[in-house]
């Protein structure tokens, strides 16, 4: 499937580098994934915030309709996290993925990083 948003995939350093980490740590390849994650958040974060908003939103006015009980913390805690994640999965599939490459790759080496003092 394709990415809906614009979304222009990782650069070779990156893969590169995140082919070494999925298979041994590596200081340098560690920081330039680092570097990569960091420059990644706030595109991110400018995605999935506006959908978690406006699961937040569906929640109220559900509510406001009496198609939810009025005291239902559990949809305000579930609704908006699901629906966020599918619609985000659904619009850019493609940067998902890398997003879940580099995170699986930072927490399988972050012992490690610390102890050789990168974080």
């Amino acid at each position: 499937m394709r990415d809906v948003l614009a979304y222009r995939g990782l650069s070779e350093d990156v893969e590169t580098a995140l082919a070494a980490l999925e298979q041994r740590f590596d200081a340098g390849a560690y920081q330039i994934v680092m570097m990569e994650r960091n420059r990644r958040i706030a595109p991110f974060l400018g995605t999935t915030l506006p959908f978690l908003a406006l699961g937040f939103v569906l929640v109220y006015l559900a509510q406001g309709q009496g198609w939810l009980p009025k005291p239902a913390p559990w949809a305000y805690a579930f609704f908006p996290l699901i629906f966020m994640a599918v619609i985000v999965s659904r619009l850019r599939p493609a940067a998902a993925r890398d997003d879940q490459r580099l995170g699986s790759a930072l927490k399988k080496w972050a012992i490690e990083a610390k102890k050789s003092g990168l974080t």
